[in-house]
């Protein structure tokens, strides 16, 4: 693999990244390549994953690239073709707030919020199936919760310190070994009943 390491988090802050994310498929891309940061991957390899044609992903993987979300880390000559290896361009993603408010990019947010609540619903609904599923190892709370501007904010440095803590241990060889856990942190301001 090439020198290039994926940032901590992302934070997503342009309508050209939003653009990019704005697509079921291209989500699941970059899902894919997040989900394993020790693997480069093939347009083949990736569309064998998703059960997708590779000739469909190209145009895909190329915008992901250009929005810096995955990296082209190896490039080598394969029975005389061209084969690139992709990589994800970060370990996590963060949607920065002024988003949904623009009217350029405040449709693609919000689709791009509908497609990672989907995403977890199915996964969490996935695990409990499964017969060696462990609930008890599950953790899903929800809280309801009157706060002021300034309790608010708190909660959510809080929260991202927290996030940010256990995310900065993943960088140990110790740790490869240890079973993957999906954390989603959300937190809503809601109208009054």
């Amino acid at each position: 693999m090439s020198a290039a390491k994926p940032v901590r988090i992302r934070k997503v802050d342009s309508a050209e990244t939003i653009k990019a994310l704005a697509d079921p498929l291209r989500l699941r891309i970059l899902t894919l390549l997040m989900g394993d940061r020790e693997r480069a991957w093939t347009v083949k390899e990736i569309a064998a994953s998703l059960d997708q044609s590779v000739t469909k992903l190209y145009h895909h993987v190329k915008q992901l690239e250009q929005a810096q979300l995955i990296l082209d880390v190896e490039t080598r000559l394969v029975s005389g073709i061209v084969e690139h290896r992709y990589a994800a361009g970060q370990r996590g993603l963060e949607f920065d707030d002024a988003l949904y408010g623009s009217p350029e990019t405040k449709d693609a947010s919000i689709a791009n919020v509908s497609y990672l609540l989907d995403e977890v619903r199915d996964e969490v609904v996935g695990y409990l199936g499964r017969a060696d599923a462990e609930p008890e190892r599950m953790m899903l709370s929800k809280a309801r919760l009157r706060l002021t501007a300034d309790e608010a904010d708190e909660l959510r440095a809080a929260m991202e310190n927290l996030l940010a803590e256990y995310t900065g241990r993943r960088d140990t060889k110790a740790r490869k070994a240890l079973p993957r856990h999906e954390v989603l942190m959300v937190m809503v301001p809601q109208p009054e009943d």
